[in-house]
């Protein structure tokens, strides 16, 4: 987010405006707030930033699908996933009936994919699709989760307070 240079801005000032024990958890704050307005459709000043953080965190995390698991279990060659990541859990709920037609193992993988990335970038770039809870929209808010929760967050406040 912090190429946009108004956004960086304002995370800097963000960072700059409390004590440094507490910079990252504000940090943090502003990010998470103007991602859930972005969903909503609210105007922060920040939405084409947070667009294309979101749009990066979900493409990122469909390449960080174990495809090839997904599809063996879809077409029976797995009982269950076994010891799935969470994030290919949630895929194989939603890939039931995509794969269908698949002749080859790569071209499964391809297709599912290439499925979940229109859905993700359809989500991403329609209001009403983020406001619509279905399947597509808790894999793509448990994506941002997963990448939020992984940040240090202190950190990113103290590259911002150049510390």
């Amino acid at each position: 987010m912090a190429s946009y240079y108004e956004t960086y801005q304002e995370l800097e000032r963000v960072a700059n405006s409390v004590s440094l024990s507490h910079a990252g958890r504000a940090v943090e704050q502003f990010v998470k707030q103007n991602v859930e307005a972005w969903k909503e459709g609210e105007y922060t000043g920040h939405e084409e930033a947070v667009h294309v953080q979101v749009q990066d965190f979900l493409m990122n995390g469909v390449r960080r699908i174990n495809w090839t698991m997904v599809y063996d279990t879809l077409r029976g060659e797995r009982r269950t996933l076994g010891k799935a990541d969470e994030l290919t859990g949630l895929v194989y709920s939603l890939l039931q009936s995509v794969v269908a037609n698949a002749e080859y193992l790569t071209e499964a993988d391809t297709m599912l994919r290439d499925w979940l990335q229109d859905q993700c970038i359809t989500w991403v770039e329609s209001r009403d699709a983020r406001k619509y809870q279905s399947q597509i929209a808790v894999f793509a808010n448990r994506v941002l989760e997963v990448y939020f929760g992984v940040v240090n967050w202190k950190q990113v406040a103290s590259a911002l307070r150049s510390e």
